[in-house]
């Protein structure tokens, strides 16, 4: 039996577009531009140099073939921060708990530009 899926749990802090009312406006009742902030809590499945991928739930993860839902691509740009919540240790299945180390490290921490300083931790 495989572990329980091995990324970390982030919570997201993210800036996103606006939508505004179709149709023709005066100059005076265009509101000031102030994007618009969010935030997403799942597990982040992968990275690329522009931007994160987070899963709200994995399935089938007792096999080497595991199922993603409820997937998300933010830009790095618009990534206003992440909090690493949780990260599963490399521990046996049945057990299902966090690597105090790094739950040490990581619980509640802030980081700018995150996964940076992050990776040296698990290497």
């Amino acid at each position: 039996m495989t572990n329980l899926h091995p990324s970390p749990v982030v919570f997201l802090e993210w800036e996103d577009s606006a939508h505004y009312e179709a149709g023709w406006k005066w100059s005076d009742e265009v509101p000031d531009p102030t994007g618009q902030p969010c935030v997403t809590c799942g597990f982040l499945i992968k990275e690329s140099e522009r931007a994160y991928m987070v899963a709200l739930s994995v399935g089938d993860v007792h096999s080497d073939r595991q199922q993603f839902n409820g997937i998300m691509e933010f830009p790095k740009s618009c990534v206003q921060n992440i909090t690493f919540l949780a990260y599963p240790s490399p521990r046996p299945a049945g057990l299902q708990q966090i690597c105090q180390t790094v739950r040490d490290r990581l619980l509640g921490h802030r980081f700018s530009n995150p996964l940076r300083r992050v990776i040296g931790l698990f290497s």
